[in-house]
């Protein structure tokens, strides 16, 4: 990535870090469920070195700290200094001391060959400029037979929340792209992550679909702090009228999904996982 993109990406969430910060549980991990299972794929254990990837705030290195006990240690990742101090807040409001915090690109490991029990990435493998290279960097810093897990997102209008918040706010704001997936749902075809897994170096690949659906708060909260973390910079312009009619465009565009006092909405996920060759 050159220095420019790579600045670039940084500030932007740097910018969202503050958002994040508001709508994220104070004391607990959340997707809880989607942690678990990742942790699982990556075969998370008891006194482990493990590296998170894109880390953000805290999701799931907080969980893997708590798996891996006070003799292991979990490295938290992310190219945005402020979203790791978030991370590093909830971590002290969980009495975690086995997390260590690294600034850096996922594409540009500071780590020597063969360094780590495990790798996660939980949601930022679609992001970096190649994909390929970081999951090749992914794979370098693994042990020999040591496994990587990494969280995608599926289909974009199989996510309920994210596809119907985008395509209201775009059409509010009369901007193209609402009926478009964005860079996030890149793996969304059956079999694009283990292609880019190979690809990597990895063997023994696996990918796993993990979809839900649940009925959610019919109280506005669902969209609301999606909005307040990807469309912050948009609601910041508009004023008290402006936001009540994106509101209320907001609560017509979720009418469709009413089951009695909430919404009925799905979640797409999948997990890829692979192992360092040897071991």
């Amino acid at each position: 990535m050159s220095p420019s993109k790579s600045t670039s990406s940084r500030d932007a969430w740097a910018r969202r870090a503050a958002a994040w910060e508001r709508t994220s549980k104070d004391s607990e991990t959340s997707s809880a469920g989607y942690n678990d299972a990742l942790l699982e794929a990556a075969r998370i254990d008891m006194d482990q070195s493990v590296l998170d990837l894109a880390a953000g705030m805290g999701d799931p290195t907080i969980a893997i700290a708590e798996r891996i006990g006070l003799s292991g240690q979990v490295v938290a990742l992310d190219q945005s200094p402020v979203m790791l101090a978030g991370a590093r807040r909830r971590a002290h409001e969980n009495g975690l001391s086995n997390i260590e915090y690294v600034a850096s690109d996922m594409m540009v490991l500071p780590f020597a060959d063969a360094f780590f029990d495990a790798v996660t990435c939980r949601y930022g493998l679609m992001f970096p400029h190649d994909r390929g290279v970081a999951a090749a960097e992914a794979r370098r810093v693994l042990k020999p037979g040591a496994r990587a897990a990494f969280v995608v997102w599926g289909p974009y209008e199989d996510n309920t929340v994210y596809a119907t918040v985008r395509r209201t706010v775009l059409n509010f704001f009369e901007e193209p792209g609402g009926d478009k997936g964005p860079v996030r749902h890149i793996f969304a075809s059956d079999g694009s992550l283990t292609e880019t897994l190979v690809a990597a170096g990895f063997t023994d690949v696996e990918e796993l679909p993990i979809t839900n659906s649940a009925v959610v708060s019919g109280d506005g909260s669902a969209w609301r702090n999606r909005l307040e973390r990807s469309y912050f910079d948009r609601i910041a312009k508009l004023d008290v009228a402006g936001c009540a009619d994106l509101d209320r465009a907001l609560a017509k565009a979720f009418e469709p999904y009413r089951e009695n006092d909430g919404y009925r909405v799905t979640t797409h996920a999948k997990i890829g996982a692979g192992a360092a060759p040897g071991g």
